[in-house]
């Protein structure tokens, strides 16, 4: 595509879809079986009952379901009316989703029977029951004339600021990002089975449909039970025969180990697309994407650019490199490796990577000054004036042509797929007035990025600290200070400590609070030798002290991706099969010394 066209928008994906394959199986859950002229129609008649209740314009709307198939709806009439899309994930603590309306001004929230009273207190304007939309005769709305930079969608993400930002992205940025994917061939253009993963917080959920409906693909839809737990996750893939998946680093890899653990035969794979995480091939990936003859493209993108470079190979994947390159930008994206000054680095040196193109979004919704700041005016050295987006990764560029990630420039990371910024951790738990100074820390309990875990050194005022009498008590005084925050930004572990150990320069060392961490791993208390077998894996793994036969794999700071880790250890050096789904249930050290 060269450039933006005029007349067109988002909403002819679905519309040429459901012209071309009227009976094609579009949407598919528990509970939905539809087809594009089905989906088409439930898409249209919702925008134009939004089109009638709030009138033209970019109106802000949020979606909060439980269905995730009631949500692909709401996303896509949404777009069709010409308005912004927001999403509000349910699994976000109230107070933030209540936040995300304030801010944003929604004119609406499309809801479904789980909505919770808080929320309906809040003064947004409307609330509407999506799943109670009318069977009634409607006339089709007309097609809205749109700008060119006209936002599609506003999604939040963690702010250094102590509050979440929403990110504007417009319409034409996915515009170019879905033709790109159709005009590069291979599986994209591929009508397969493709599993909608991603968490409607993150871009890439917006991804998964839109290019699933772009190739007249089936959106299948999971059960909450069902993505929580990878052992059977990677069951579904196999027997409902998904062939196209996106997915970040992390349940790439542990799928990956559930394959090898199994033993099993899921071979439908047919294109695997990562992102969210730097992307390692390890041998279990390597092995289960073979096996299946997968297509694997990595992809790398912020929030405030969505996908802007891409990288696969036809070499066999045992011949790429360890960790896979973030490749070259994709249509009508520039990239720029500057230093600090916004100068251009020479070849194969370290830079920070910035952005310019169709790519970029509007800005951060209603924080100007934020916005100027990391979406600057540059002027490159063939004297073009450029918007920027500086994105805070450092790469190198290689004689091909082809980025490498080489991590950040500030205290943002990456857990578990979610982007984080300690920052905002930090300013909650200074809320406490008897803190003196809080640090976190993404501590990797393994070498992978599936083991980081969120840790919290505290400094306390004098006497501030007199009550806490060990880790857990100083886990347990932080939860009125984080409980706005999501669940993966809530630190895991928390040790009180007298002063910041700093380096020479006068720096926090997280070296020396990582040792406090490493340092943890023991196993004290009265356990039974079965307990006692169990109880070292557990220190080993999490690095926690064990202090007795109901320590919970999950409170001492695992999650559902070092589960399969776990599970591996207990079978391989205990010798008994551990069934995921009753461990998931049970992750006790009591529990699972009863199966020895």
């Amino acid at each position: 595509m060269n450039g933006y066209e005029p007349g067109r928008d988002l909403a002819d994906y679905l519309r040429v879809q459901a012209r071309r394959t009227p009976r094609a199986l579009a949407l598919v859950s528990a509970s939905w079986r539809l087809n594009y002229s089905e989906l088409d129609l439930r898409v249209e008649r919702l925008a134009a009952e939004l089109l009638a209740i709030l009138g033209t314009g970019a109106r802000r709307v949020g979606v909060q379901v439980s269905d995730r198939g009631l949500g692909v709806v709401g996303m896509l009439a949404v777009i069709r009316a010409g308005m912004v899309y927001i999403p509000l994930d349910i699994t976000l603590p109230t107070a933030r989703r209540a936040f995300m309306i304030e801010d944003s001004q929604m004119a609406c929230v499309l809801l479904d029977a789980d909505a919770d009273a808080t929320l309906l207190a809040s003064s947004v304007r409307r609330f509407w029951r999506i799943d109670q939309m009318s069977t009634a005769p409607f006339d089709p709305a007309s097609a809205p004339q749109l700008a060119a930079d006209a936002p599609a969608y506003l999604l939040y993400t963690s702010g250094s600021t102590g509050q979440p930002k929403g990110v504007e992205m417009t319409r034409r940025a996915l515009l170019n990002l879905i033709d790109y994917q159709l005009e590069s061939a291979g599986a994209f253009v591929q009508p397969l089975r493709t599993l909608l993963f991603a968490s409607v917080g993150f871009d890439v959920s917006v991804q998964e449909v839109l290019s699933a409906v772009a190739s007249g693909s089936e959106m299948h839809v999971l059960e909450p039970q069902v993505r929580q737990d990878l052992s059977r996750l990677y069951r579904f893939i196999g027997e409902v025969g998904i062939e196209r998946c996106f997915l970040p680093y992390s349940v790439l890899q542990t799928l990956a180990m559930e394959h090898e653990r199994q033993g099993g035969e899921t071979l439908c794979l047919r294109q695997v697309v990562s992102a969210g995480e730097a992307l390692q091939l390890t041998p279990q990936i390597i092995e289960w994407l073979q096996a299946c003859d997968c297509e694997l493209v990595n992809h790398y993108g912020p929030t405030e650019t969505h996908v802007v470079t891409s990288y696969t190979s036809q070499q066999p994947l045992s011949q790429w490199p360890v960790r896979v390159p973030i490749g070259q930008p994709i249509t009508n994206v520039r990239t720029f490796i500057l230093d600090e000054h916004l100068r251009p680095v020479a070849d194969g040196e370290e830079g920070e990577l910035c952005l310019a193109g169709v790519c970029l979004a509007n800005g951060y919704f209603q924080r100007e000054e934020e916005t100027a700041r990391r979406f600057p005016t540059w002027r490159s050295t063939q004297g073009e004036l450029l918007r920027l987006y500086r994105t805070g990764d450092r790469v190198v560029r290689g004689p091909q042509g082809e980025l490498t990630y080489h991590g950040r420039l500030d205290t943002q990371v990456k857990v578990n797929g979610h982007r984080v910024e300690l920052a905002e951790i930090e300013a909650c738990l200074k809320k406490d007035p008897n803190v003196r100074e809080a640090v976190v820390l993404a501590h990797a309990l393994t070498e992978g990025v599936d083991g980081r875990m969120l840790v919290a050194f505290m400094l306390y005022r004098e006497g501030g600290a007199d009550t806490v009498a060990g880790a857990e008590d100083a886990l347990g005084r932080l939860a009125p200070w984080v409980e706005s925050l999501p669940a993966y930004m809530r630190p895991q572990r928390a040790y009180v400590i007298e002063r910041l150990p700093l380096t020479i320069n006068g720096k926090v060392d997280q070296r020396a609070l990582a040792a406090i961490v490493e340092a943890s791993g023991a196993v004290e208390g009265e356990l039974s030798p079965a307990q006692s077998k169990v109880a070292a894996l557990f220190a080993r793994l999490l690095k926690v002290s064990v202090t007795g036969p109901q320590m919970n794999f999950f409170e001492s700071g695992g999650n559902s991706l070092l589960a399969t880790r776990f599970v591996q250890l207990v079978e391989r050096e205990l010798g008994v099969q551990l069934d995921m789904s009753e461990f998931l249930q049970q992750p006790t050290i009591a529990r699972i010394a009863n199966y020895l």
